[in-house]
């Protein structure tokens, strides 16, 4: 969308037209290019071109001088080194020939001298050397060092010069001459000379010099320093010149002269020199070279800057052109090119901006296009299109303000407008506003027209996307799949006019924005639903699983400590079966939304499934706060399931077993945690129901045997491994059989017959009784009618049913059932009920108990004694038999308290109008009290144990033959 044809006080995003500028702001500019590579070739070749034939001769003479120059300064000091060095040779010479005639002098003093000669140095006064000695020494001193010629030097009178090792074995320089040069054989005086003396004392030397003296053979005789004296090469010495070497690659010369020895002192030449860094010999044509090269180099730069000057004035439109051709490849296109030289180097550059002008919008279009197409592609969120959106679309699409708006897909009156946030904090604002069915008419008829804010009735959108009524608008509407969702709201300050092409490309960023937010929105859909329970909105099992591997890690990272509470509800089944599963749905919602209100803000609440939570605690330092703090949340998630709940016009009480487990003492796996959780609230279901467990060892083993129960009872009664025992009932009076109890066995395939008491506690924990109940009534049922359909005796047979069986709004109805499945009455069926069972449950049990006797069955309490027994319950309750229990019958023969209670009981049954039956007979002596105190019925092991089928029905047989035997003989 563009606006082609503004008027003049309307907005064009186009560079400006190249001005004229002064050369001062030619001149930044150059400056700028140029220290950024952007001088153009031709430039820097003219400059090149123009400073080299301007400084060529400069460099010629300049390297002539300097050469001339410093040869001519290294001459002057080579020939200053020579003479101090020859001036440094004769001085030696001097001393040699001085210590002659000392040594002369000492020899006349010592001839002269009364004593007889001796051997000994001692000082010389005479000669006054401070590092001189003399001595007398016998003939065989010199005998190993004499030549010929030494021999007839010394024979004139003359002295030698010597090389010898002293008493230390250091070499050392000697003098010697004969004593008598008429007698040789009296011996010689020799002088031992230090090299202070020869080559002078070493304060009096020039520090600035280095002094070498090498004799025969390049042996060195002197070094002032013996790492620059030991460097060169004396084995090629001449009689004067000069050596260069490079120690440590510093360059060195050493000026040397030689010294004629034999002449005087029959002895090998010396030679003495001073040696010199070429540094120093240099130093002044270097001085001179630096001195010239700063001068050329100053040189340089003025006929630089002067040819830059000059160039830079016909150059500068070119190299400004092609610094924006270079950006223009890089795609930065914010800054124009300005070029004002009146030629066609401006003309280039306004039709190169204009072009680098429509370039950019193109990109930029597609970049923003691409960018909405990544965040469809990657799943974006819709924030995040949003957000996107908002930012891209002043450059895009002119205009001053931007915004968009969504419709409410639940509520039609409804909208959302997102704009750029200008102030603190979020960079997307949100507001909410109304929008009528007009309103929605005005932006579906998708045309390009602009209106003006005095003629719209949108006082609220105006001001939602920060606009006024004097401002313009253009409304593109948004459309998914043939809907109007919303609109890109565009205002302009200007009345624009809009073209063909700058509304098509308005309508495909809209189609744009509509793909990705319908595309979000999806996604966040899928996510939802893949992470939250769509009953009550609360985590689901994988997502519980992800958070809790993260909050594991972090516990684990920063040793922290949390809880885990497992809920289920009890008797939610119940509620499921005879409310419908619509209320179980509301009610396991409405216990969400309380357990929600229950919990901190930290922690989390999920639905594993069905009637189970899981309660994520907040991180504690400290396992015992972890724990306390568990406890009390979940002491509040209890009450507040409690807390009676209205449905249907019923008020229900709910109940809950919650089991809680802590991180890390009892598992740092989710798994394992999980599990051990759900192993305490098992417990909490064993011990009583509404409670609240903690986890331990010892109750892991427990509900893992009860897990094993739960799998094998399952089993049990898919692969029929029950079986029904029958226990016969006799009249106290005939001990004829009446009735028998129906008693359950299992037997196991690997562990054989298991006790009742041991299964049946389990299912019992399980809530598996239900279905072992319907066993039961079913097979027991089964019997009777295959009894009969074998022509045999049958007496009613009795049941034991439990409490949640007769809670059962169907019970009634499955029993009738059977009883019809199999042809049979309520005569013969008895149901046996515990009484403690009943009174927790009075009213429902008497209305289904009513029931059941209105069918000819009888109901009989079971173990009567154990449990309450209230007269108040005994009245209401619609009983036919008092089954007392064999606790008050094993010691009733004994024990006058177990008589007095039979006897009471037996009267009440009496006066209330029904039978009684007693349980564990097992001697002929309790019978006999028995039938005295009124007893109707005696089951137990003196008259039969509990017996399969088969052989129940043969001792039914064997009763009724000896019935008819009894009745033919009377």
């Amino acid at each position: 969308m563009k606006a082609s044809d503004r008027s003049s006080k309307a907005t064009k995003h186009t560079y400006p037209p190249a001005t004229r500028r002064d050369d001062s702001d030619a001149a930044e500019q150059y400056d700028s290019m140029a220290s950024a590579g952007g001088m153009h070739v031709i430039t820097r070749r003219l400059f090149l071109i123009f400073v080299s034939f301007a400084l060529l001769p400069v460099i010629v003479l300049s390297g002539i001088a300097i050469v001339y120059v410093a040869d001519a300064a290294q001459r002057q000091v080579e020939e200053t080194l020579m003479i101090q060095n020859r001036v440094f040779a004769d001085q030696t010479m001097a001393r040699l020939s001085a210590a002659e005639r000392y040594l002369r002098l000492a020899r006349e003093e010592l001839l002269s001298s009364d004593e007889p000669l001796s051997e000994g140095w001692k000082s010389s006064e005479l000669l006054n050397f401070s590092t001189t000695s003399v001595s007398y020494m016998p003939a065989s001193f010199l005998s190993n060092s004499l030549d010929a010629q030494r021999i007839t030097h010394l024979g004139t009178g003359r002295a030698i010069l010597l090389r010898q090792p002293n008493s230390s074995g250091v070499d050392s320089i000697y003098m010697a001459m004969l004593a008598d040069p008429a007698q040789p054989i009296k011996g010689s005086v020799v002088m031992r000379i230090t090299e202070n003396y020869i080559f002078g004392e070493p304060d009096l030397r020039d520090l600035r010099q280095d002094n070498c003296v090498y004799g025969a053979l390049g042996l060195v005789l002197l070094a002032t320093n013996n790492e620059i004296c030991g460097a060169f090469d004396t084995t090629i010495l001449g009689h004067q010149g000069n050596l260069h070497a490079s120690p440590a690659s510093k360059p060195l010369t050493l000026v040397y002269r030689e010294i004629f020895l034999n002449e005087n002192f029959r002895m090998s030449p010396w030679w003495v020199g001073i040696a010199s860094p070429d540094a120093d010999i240099l130093r002044e044509s270097t001085l001179f070279g630096n001195t010239f090269l700063g001068i050329a180099i100053l040189l340089l730069l003025v006929l630089s800057l002067l040819s830059t000057r000059l160039i830079r004035r016909q150059m500068l439109p070119l190299n400004a052109i092609m610094s924006g051709i270079k950006r223009a490849a890089k795609q930065h296109y914010d800054k124009p090119v300005l070029v004002s030289s009146g030629d066609e180097f401006e003309a280039v550059a306004n039709a190169f901006n204009d072009m680098s002008h429509r370039v950019s919008h193109q990109l930029t279009t597609m970049a923003s296009m691409s960018e909405i197409d990544r965040l469809i592609l990657s799943r974006g969120k819709k924030e995040d299109i949003i957000r996107i959106v908002l930012f891209k679309m002043g450059s895009v699409l002119p205009g001053d303000h931007f915004a968009l708006m969504l419709f409410d897909a639940k509520d039609s009156m409804s909208s959302q407008i997102y704009r750029q946030n200008t102030g603190a904090g979020s960079d997307l604002l949100v507001i909410e506003t109304t929008v009528t069915a007009e309103s929605k008419s005005l932006i579906a008829r998708d045309e390009k027209e602009v209106h003006s804010g005095e003629h719209l009735k949108l006082s609220g959108l105006i001001k939602a996307i920060g606009g006024n009524i004097h401002h313009h608008y253009q409304f593109v509407p948004l459309n998914s799949s043939g809907q109007l969702i919303g609109a890109m709201v565009v205002a302009f300050q200007t009345q624009p006019t809009i073209d063909e092409q700058s509304w098509r490309l308005a309508s495909s960023f809209a189609d744009r924005i509509a793909v990705g937010l319908t595309n979000a929105e999806w996604e966040e859909t899928l996510f939802h639903q893949a992470n939250f329970d769509s009953l009550t909105n609360l985590l689901n099992r994988p997502a519980l699983i992800s958070e809790l591997h993260q909050r594991i890690a972090r516990a684990q990272r920063e040793k922290l400590h949390f809880g885990m509470i497992f809920i289920d509800l009890d008797n939610f089944k119940l509620v499921n079966d005879s409310l419908g599963h619509d209320q179980g749905d509301q009610l396991i919602a409405a216990i969400a939304t309380r357990l929600l209100e229950c919990v901190r803000e930290d922690d989390i609440v999920a639905r594993l499934g069905g009637d189970e939570f899981i309660v994520l605690t907040g991180e504690s330092h400290s396992a015992e706060e972890s724990a306390a703090a568990c406890n009390a949340t979940a002491t509040r998630l209890l009450k507040a399931i409690q807390r009676p709940l209205a449905l249907l016009g019923t008020e229900l009480r709910n109940e809950a077993s919650l089991g809680i487990a802590l991180f890390p003492d009892d598992g740092t796996d989710p798994n394992v945690l999980m599990r051990n959780a759900d192993t305490a609230m098992y417990h909490a279901k064993s011990e009583g129901r509404a409670r609240i467990e903690f986890y331990s060892k010892h109750l892991n083993d427990s509900v893992v045997t009860l897990m094993r129960f739960s799998s094998e009872l399952k089993q049990a009664l898919e692969r029929n491994e029950f079986i029904l025992h029958y226990q016969p009932k006799v009249c106290a009076q005939t001990h004829r059989i009446v009735g028998a109890e129906a008693l359950i066995r299992w037997q196991h395939p690997d562990r054989g017959q298991i006790n009742p008491d041991e299964f049946l506690g389990a299912a019992q924990k399980l809530g598996m009784m239900n279905l072992i109940g319907e066993w039961v009534l079913e097979n027991a049922l089964r019997q009777i009618a295959t009894w009969r359909q074998q022509e045999r005796t049958t007496v009613p047979i009795s049941i034991n049913v439990e409490t949640s069986q007769i809670q059962l709004s169907e019970f009634v109805d499955t029993v009738t059932k059977q009883l019809n499945r199999f042809g049979l009455t309520g005569e013969d069926l008895e149901i046996e009920v515990t009484e403690g069972m009943l009174i927790d449950h009075l009213e429902a049990s008497i209305s289904t108990l009513q029931q059941l006797r209105y069918s000819g069955i009888k109901i009989s309490i079971d173990d009567y004694g154990t449990g309450y027994s209230s007269m108040n319950y005994m009245k209401q309750l619609p009983i036919d038999k008092l089954k007392i229990d064999r606790s008050f019958i094993i010691n009733l023969t004994t024990d006058p308290i177990d008589q007095a209670i039979v006897t009471s009981t037996i009267a009440l049954a009496k006066s209330l109008g029904m039978g009684v039956v007693a349980e564990g007979v097992e001697d002929h002596q309790q019978a006999v009290l028995l039938k005295e105190y009124g007893c109707d019925e005696l089951q137990g092991y003196l008259f039969s144990r509990p017996l399969c089928a088969l052989e129940f029905a043969k001792l039914l047989d064997a009763d009724l033959l000896l019935r008819q035997a009894n009745r033919t003989s009377t």
